[in-house]
Parts: structure tokens; C-alpha cells; sequence
């Protein structure tokens, strides 16, 4: 793997951690909530990481380093996770108000 594609990668292991640490506290203190010197939300905060970390997959995808997926399989791997999630039961994420 070159230099550049490591970059990527750990620039993906990167982004995940955010979006783990930031549903962590969407968790504790609600989704809609922030620091008090912010205005962006953890909810914001996950999709802001997110979208950072599709942009690091798409770029390992141009560059033939990961594969690509059609529309039909992707769709159905989102729906299979939240079908999975819903499952659980879980009832409420907001966290304190």
C-alpha cells in the first residue's frame, strides 16, 4: 500500500473514532445538544464525520484501492442495518435534556 493510501485508511480509522466518540455523547447529553462555547450539535458532529469519512472511501475507491458497490446492494446493506437496529429496541437516544 502507498504512502497516500495509508493516509486514507488512517484517516478513516480517524473519522470513526469522532463518530463513535460523538454518538457517545449524543447518548449521555442527546443528540440536539452541545457544548456550551459551540452551536454544532452531536448530531451535527456525526454527520459532519461521516460525510468526511464517505469522502475518504469514495477517494480509496477512485483510486482502485477498495471496491465499489451498485446502488441495489448498498441500498439493501442500509436497510439490513436498520432493520438489525431496530430490533434491539431501543427506545430512546436522546440522552438528558
Amino acid at each position: 500500500m502507498n504512502k497516500n493510501a495509508k493516509n486514507f485508511v488512517l484517516g478513516i480509522m480517524e473519522e470513526c473514532n469522532k463518530i463513535s466518540q460523538y454518538c457517545s455523547k449524543g447518548l449521555k447529553f442527546g443528540l440536539f445538544s452541545h457544548h456550551p462555547n459551540e452551536h454544532t450539535t452531536n448530531g451535527d458532529k456525526i454527520l459532519i464525520k461521516y460525510y468526511r469519512l464517505q469522502g475518504l472511501i469514495e477517494s480509496l475507491q477512485r483510486e482502485r484501492l477498495l471496491p465499489t458497490y451498485n446502488k441495489k446492494y448498498i441500498d439493501a446493506l442500509k436497510r439490513e442495518g436498520c432493520s438489525y437496529h431496530k430490533s434491539n429496541n431501543v427506545k430512546d437516544i436522546g440522552g438528558r435534556r
